[in-house]
């Protein structure tokens, strides 16, 4: 049995990954109960975890699903690009193509958005400290 994990010594959520069903090989989830960080994440109010409704059975339902719990989503398209990630708010998605107007590591919104294939989306995350802070400074999207 172990607890879950924390980042930097920080016990609390932060967020959620979203993956394809077809992506995932396996999954194991055993905290103990009475260890020290789910006993804190139950102070705060924050165990059991509840989650977003995500539809994991293509790309487009899951970004759909993220964009619909987020304003902002970064998503990963791990197989071509594995050492990065765009984040910004969906303008548009079809079967053939997803258009996220990016926000940059500045907070500054963009201002063309950029085309990535649904099929080629491996990942989507949502809700963590720092799409949080970028949505704070940058705000909401300009509008066309």
């Amino acid at each position: 049995m172990g607890c879950p994990g924390t980042a930097q010594g920080r016990v609390r959520l932060d967020g959620w990954y979203i993956v394809r069903t077809k992506d995932i090989q396996s999954v194991g989830i055993d905290p103990d109960p009475d260890c020290f960080e789910v006993r804190a994440l139950k102070a705060r109010g924050q165990w059991p975890p509840t989650s977003p409704s995500p539809d994991l059975d293509d790309a487009r339902g899951m970004v759909t699903s993220a964009a619909a719990a987020a304003p902002l989503l970064s998503v990963f398209v791990e197989f071509d690009r594995p050492d990065i990630c765009w984040i910004g708010s969906v303008t548009s998605l079809d079967a053939k193509k997803l258009r996220l107007l990016e926000v940059d590591t500045q907070a500054e919104w963009k201002r063309t958005p950029r085309s990535i294939d649904p099929a080629d989306v491996t990942r989507v995350d949502i809700g963590g400290s720092y799409e949080e802070a970028l949505t704070l400074v940058a705000g909401s999207p300009p509008t066309a």
